[in-house]
């Protein structure tokens, strides 16, 4: 329903634009446009224009605001989210983990299942052409908008009124907006490194079996055009699994003093 609603809106402020750009031609069917319609319709387009604007630039601006503050705690970030002791060898970045306690799931009317604990690969081991960075997750890139067609500014003092409000509801979008975007990309940063950080502790415990890889050395390759030196082929040859079947090998947690 929310769809259609809103499907619908978009169809009604595209023909309020096109009516307020263009005009209507009405001449030779003899009939006239209600010059309130007319005037309705030009502050919807003067309004919603306002709105865009101003989330646009609110966003561009609040990303410039939380690249700068990034920038400043640069080091500590390097510090504290330091992607390069995780990775496995050939440089794989290991799998991501995921846990959960206290689960309880409903499988009928009579009957329910709970676990005291519950543990899920939720993205395998991989290869990337770079080691990942907080830069990779938090640093936002959002472009200044450009000003809009001048013939969706406001032309008179009512105009200018909405435009006012527009810029204002569109400014408040826009922050909330960015705010909310830096707030789930800080939650996907620290969801990788904490589930990389599960892997090596399940590893150490023999509850996930390792990620392996391989090198085949090929020497010289290449052909009359191209020549490469040294060449090597890298592969993921057996991917990390859950070992719930070996419950008896498992290892207690070292925890620290």
């Amino acid at each position: 329903m929310m769809k259609l609603i809103y499907s619908a809106s978009k169809i009604f402020i595209l023909f309020v634009c096109c009516f307020t750009l263009f005009g209507c031609n009405t001449s030779s069917s003899g009939g006239s446009v209600n010059p309130e319609f007319k005037r309705e319709a030009r502050m919807t387009v003067v309004r919603s224009t306002a709105v865009s604007y101003a989330t646009k630039y609110a966003l561009y601006w609040e990303s410039v605001s939380i690249n700068n503050h990034l920038d400043q705690t640069g080091r500590q970030l390097d510090t504290t989210f330091n992607f390069r002791g995780l990775l496995l060898k050939n440089d794989v970045l290991p799998p991501i983990l995921r846990q959960s306690s206290g689960n309880i799931t409903m499988e009928g009317p009579r009957n329910i299942r709970t676990s005291d604990r519950m543990l899920e690969i939720i993205e395998p081991a991989r290869f990337s052409s770079a080691i990942p960075t907080w830069r990779n997750y938090l640093r936002m890139d959002f472009k200044k908008p450009d000003l809009p067609d001048s013939r969706m500014l406001p032309q008179s003092t009512d105009e200018r009124k909405v435009w006012d409000e527009g810029l204002i509801e569109g400014w408040n979008i826009g922050r909330w907006q960015a705010r909310s975007i830096f707030a789930a990309n800080v939650g996907l940063m620290q969801r990788d490194m904490l589930g990389m950080v599960l892997y090596h502790k399940l590893l150490s415990q023999g509850m996930i079996s390792p990620t392996y890889s391989a090198t085949a050395n090929l020497g010289v390759t290449g052909n009359g055009k191209t020549m490469h030196l040294n060449d090597r082929i890298v592969k993921i040859t057996s991917e990390s699994m859950l070992t719930p079947e070996r419950v008896e090998s498992w290892k207690p947690a070292i925890l620290p003093s």
